[in-house]
């Protein structure tokens, strides 16, 4: 049964195209006869516009012999006069542009009035897309335009970088072996490795009583290093910062910077691995270990710090000592918070003085 009914659909479709073959044929044989030039062009037709002839002429053939008569004459002028001729032809063209039901509801419709209608709806429909389009293409390229100069500034950070941090360099008196370890970095390694290593130097000297010029980072150093930041905004807001901060808030500037080269241009769109994240966590020192572990954090806030690791492991210490300078210089300040509570305090824990436990004659008797 199955292959019969397979053998019947064969038959079916043999038939099928061999009468939309025997069609066409004779179409262009009369076509021949009345035109040669248009027989041939028929011929030449691929199989679906065969088909969509085939289609033109059993529609034109269901027509009464009046409506064929018209459809005639109105290609004769058509074909006759150039103006008739480029306005069909655009008309063609905009009716490809159009979907297939605006198409259908084109062809639809019988009234004139309503057919106009419908085509100046389309028109501003179409006119309102373009205009759409037309936006969306500026706002890309105003997108990729920011973008590029986004990467033209990146490329050109380590080197800005570099010339902020020369003043710190000269005054940093390094060893042999860390400055042939720094020479076989790259220019933002050697920037991050560096601030690492002058915060360092800096915090282990922060609780001691210093003179100016025994610090490290002095003043006129710090403002040495604005002077060179190339961006007038960022050195505006820097100056308006009180003077005491301004060291602090230029190293988190550079931080930031140094942050914001690897993130957005070196490993831009990467995301580092499980396997990558677990050899950053375990190249980091014990203390570092405890201070970001698994079970002092979320797993988000783990894996977002492991990943500013993994950008540049310098910068997690660097932002560790940040944080740890913020606490000390939070302590120290007049009216800071402070872990220890006063011994004259008898307020409770939650705020509250503590209310006198009754002896047992001062309780109320039943």
């Amino acid at each position: 049964m199955n292959q019969f009914s397979k053998k019947t659909k064969m038959i079916g479709a043999t038939s099928i195209l061999l009468t939309g073959g025997i069609i066409i044929l004779f179409v262009a044989r009369q076509l021949e006869a009345a035109d040669p030039k248009a027989g041939s062009e028929l011929l030449k037709l691929s199989h679906s516009e065969k088909v969509q002839v085939e289609k033109n002429l059993n529609y034109f053939q269901s027509l009464s012999p009046e409506d064929q008569t018209e459809l005639r004459e109105m290609h004769k002028k058509i074909q006759g006069t150039n103006d008739l001729r480029n306005m069909f032809n655009i008309y063609c063209d905009w009716l490809d542009s159009l979907t297939p039901w605006q198409r259908k509801e084109l062809a639809e419709t019988n009234s004139v009035h309503e057919r106009m209608a419908l085509i100046n709806r389309f028109l501003e429909e179409n006119r309102a897309q373009e205009n759409q389009k037309k936006m969306f293409d500026q706002l890309r390229e105003e997108e990729l335009s920011n973008q590029q100069e986004t990467e033209a500034r990146l490329a050109q950070l380590p080197a800005e970088i570099a010339s902020i941090l020369e003043p710190l360099r000269q005054k940093m008196k390094l060893e042999p072996e860390v400055q042939q370890s720094l020479d076989l970095l790259d220019q933002q390694d050697q920037n991050a490795r560096l601030l690492r290593i002058a915060l360092e130097q800096e915090f282990k000297k922060s609780g001691r009583e210093q003179d100016e010029e025994s610090k490290l980072v002095t003043s006129d150093m710090v403002k040495e290093m604005i002077r060179r930041i190339p961006n007038k905004e960022t050195r505006k807001w820097l100056e308006k910062i009180p003077p005491q901060g301004h060291g602090m808030a230029v190293f988190h500037f550079i931080h930031h910077q140094i942050e914001s080269y690897y993130r957005d241009f070196a490993k831009k769109g990467q995301e580092p691995t499980i396997e990558q994240l677990e050899d950053v966590f375990d190249k980091l020192d014990e203390k570092v270990k405890a201070d970001i572990g698994p079970a002092n954090q979320p797993p988000e806030r783990f894996k977002r710090l492991l990943k500013k690791y993994w950008l540049n492991q310098d910068l997690g210490e660097i932002e560790r000592l940040l944080n740890s300078q913020r606490k000390r210089d939070s302590r120290g300040r007049p009216g800071g918070r402070s872990r220890h509570r006063r011994p004259d305090d008898d307020r409770s824990r939650f705020g509250s003085p503590p209310r006198p436990n009754p002896s047992s004659d001062e309780r109320p008797k039943d």
